[in-house]
């Protein structure tokens, strides 16, 4: 095999770009354009595989959500301020394509590698922070996503997935099973050590689907496992400060108000919906209008709160519901479309437990976070369409368990 064949060059930009989202913004971009120039390369020479039409029935709902929102942007007069957040969209779209011919498990130790890196970064800045202050950040939101460089929220996610992925390869790589679950253990106690709520949240809802009905154990075991599990979740939360500090203060309405900014964002999003200008079935006017919306919901709801309503102001807080955000900029017609996406995800990865849990973690992901914003989100979206996909055209892996 030559050194510089197409398949060579292919793969190296390929390890560039998953490896890059650990670290960098601009670098995936990047490495993204020259696998799309390569990839157009290659279709022209070779012909566009046939192979492929199940990614493309899943492209399907979400391409029609694209087209939906840019025409509808053109029509507003809105395109030049939505473009950017409407542009992001395409990295959904395509990049399944483009790393379609990876291997199964090159795509998936890649990944697993570029969270690795960037939780070792993670810890390295956490080690320089304490030997300085001499406590650990991460109550804090404003300090610790700047030790993190990756937002909280999405760290634990990416950590989440390959964890996840890792306990899958245990099953395939036979050779490395206890490395890759002693692996999948190391990313779970990362994502508790930097107290990521829904990250941690999301895998204890998985832990219990798991033993509720994709395990084959008898009931005697299924209530013995639940049980130590509830154990083993009530320890970890009094043992760590951090995390039972951000649980906690969510057990009275009152203190979640407080604590929580999307109860404010949540309420001023409310508020768009039932207002003159937003229209069931098309939405309100555009990304950039329903921001401004929120930013005067914003400043009108905290007058007397200076310190808050500066902090809500200068951070523009977008909806924070991925669900929301969509009614809101696309109304019923956005809605379905992103649902219909949701539902081929759920409907693909159901049979497999592994797959299933990326797909429910994602879901859980979209209920408090605006994801289609982040260009890091649509990475890890696209990614997670790819890995759907290998489930319904490759071998399925079932858990089986015996009794």
């Amino acid at each position: 095999m030559k050194l510089f064949s197409y398949q060579n060059i292919y793969f190296v930009f390929f390890t560039l770009f998953v490896t890059s989202l650990s670290f960098s913004k601009a670098l995936p971009n990047i490495f993204f354009i020259v696998l799309t120039i390569l990839f157009i390369y290659d279709s022209i020479k070779n012909g566009f595989y046939s192979n492929k039409s199940n990614l493309i029935k899943r492209a399907i709902p979400l391409t029609a959500l694209w087209i939906y929102l840019f025409f509808k942007s053109i029509i507003n007069a809105t395109l030049s301020n939505d473009i950017q957040i409407i542009s992001r969209f395409l990295i959904i779209i395509i990049l399944p394509f483009l790393l379609y011919n990876i291997s199964r498990n090159k795509l998936f130790l890649m990944f697993i590698t570029s969270a690795f890196i960037a939780m070792l970064k993670a810890l390295y800045n956490t080690i320089i922070f304490y030997s300085k202050n001499h406590f650990l950040p991460f109550e804090q939101g404003e300090i610790i996503n700047n030790i993190l460089i990756i937002d909280r929220p999405y760290l634990g996610f990416f950590c989440l997935i390959a964890a996840i992925l890792c306990l899958y390869l245990s099953n395939e790589i036979i050779n490395h099973k206890k490395k890759l679950i002693f692996l999948s253990i190391i990313f779970i106690l990362f994502i508790i050590l930097i107290a990521a709520r829904l990250t941690v949240i999301s895998a204890i809802i998985v832990l219990f689907i798991y033993l509720f009905f994709y395990s084959k154990f008898s009931v005697f075991k299924k209530l013995l496992y639940i049980s130590i599990s509830l154990l083993m979740i009530f320890f970890v939360i009094i043992t760590n400060s951090n995390l039972k500090k951000r649980l906690t203060t969510n057990l009275s309405v009152e203190r979640f108000k407080y604590y929580d900014a999307r109860v404010d964002i949540w309420d001023c999003a409310y508020r768009q919906i039932k207002s003159d200008n937003f229209n069931v079935l098309f939405g309100l006017k555009g990304y950039v209008f329903i921001e401004n919306k929120l930013i005067e919901c914003y400043k009108s709801k905290f007058d007397e709160d200076l310190k808050k309503r500066g902090w809500f102001v200068d951070s523009k807080f977008n909806s924070h519901n991925q669900f929301l955000d969509f009614y809101l900029v696309g109304g019923l017609i956005g809605l379905i479309l992103f649902v219909v996406f949701v539902f081929y995800l759920v409907r693909t990865s159901i049979h497999n437990f592994y797959f299933f849990s990326i797909v429910l973690s994602l879901i859980l992901f979209f209920l408090f976070e605006n994801v289609f914003h982040r260009q890091f989100g649509c990475y890890l979206i696209a990614i997670i369409v790819l890995i759907i996909n290998t489930n319904s055209e490759k071998t399925i892996i079932l858990i089986k368990e015996s009794t």
